[in-house]
């Protein structure tokens, strides 16, 4: 993806995750610190002020540290399944969690992790689901394997 699309793609999530904590009292945003990191380093630095604007505003954006997910899950996603150590930590945390969605702009992870527990997209994809209502079938789902 080329950066403009990028910018377009990042603007238009934060709007929808926006939306999204105003309307569904249920729903939360959880940023991984470690993601955190990861924003800060490959974000535009154009969208960095709005990314931490958007992190502040809502008491529903929560930010954690990854330091009590368990080591037999972070082996489960990188022994098993062959992810880098980063990556298999970002994903043990969102089953920890009970996440539905990890929504990444890396590549690897969004192409290459198919698991039941939760979905794996980028931006665009997340927000294609969302505007076509497919996220709500695609969360019963999820919830019914749970």
């Amino acid at each position: 993806m080329d950066e403009t699309s990028q910018k377009i793609h990042s603007i238009a999530l934060f709007t929808a995750i926006d939306e999204l904590l105003e309307t569904i009292p249920e729903f939360l945003l959880f940023i991984p610190e470690i993601v955190r990191g990861e924003v800060q380093r490959n974000m535009p630095r154009i969208l960095l002020p709005r990314f931490y604007r958007f992190r502040a505003s809502n008491s529903k954006i929560v930010c954690l540290p990854i330091d009590d997910v368990p080591e037999e899950l972070i082996s489960k996603y990188q022994t098993n399944l062959g992810l880098k150590s980063e990556d298999a930590l970002i994903a043990a945390f969102a089953e920890q969690q009970g996440v539905h969605f990890i929504v990444s702009d890396n590549r690897h992870f969004y192409e290459e992790l198919k698991v039941e527990q939760f979905i794996t997209c980028n931006a665009e994809e997340f927000l294609r689901l969302l505007t076509s209502g497919n996220i709500w079938r695609i969360i019963e789902h999820i919830e019914a394997k749970r």
